[in-house]
């Protein structure tokens, strides 16, 4: 038996385990979900005063090797090292600058992304 095989034997053969592991990932999604909300609350709009955590987002820098969207890495339960390697291709920049950027609009001359770090 492969450890593929083996392991969704253990993970199938009882309630407990699968809720446990489903719990354990759930825990860790909040934690990152939490360390990222607290970079947006820190920094803020790069480009203009904007510093509601909701409005903001994390843009990728032109010339960064994009893997995924912030958001979904966090959904993914992507680890803090792998996290912080995307991040840090990353500025936060509210909605409206996000838009303008990609229009052409404004410029992000932020290139070589932010100093956000991780910090649980």
């Amino acid at each position: 038996m492969c450890q593929s095989q083996a392991y969704k034997k253990w993970y199938y053969s009882s309630d407990a385990k699968r809720k446990g592991t489903q719990a354990r990932a759930k825990a860790r999604q909040k934690k990152l979900f939490a360390a990222v909300w607290r970079i947006k609350e820190e920094t803020g709009c790069m480009l203009c005063d904007e510093e509601d955590p909701v409005c903001l987002l994390f843009h990728h820098t032109q010339g960064s090797d994009k893997l995924i969207e912030i958001s979904n890495a966090v959904r993914c339960g992507w680890g803090e090292v792998r996290l912080q390697q995307e991040l840090e291709k990353c500025v936060v920049l509210c909605m409206n600058c996000h838009a303008k950027v990609h229009a052409g609009v404004l410029k992000c001359s932020l290139v070589g992304g932010s100093n956000v770090k991780l910090r649980f």
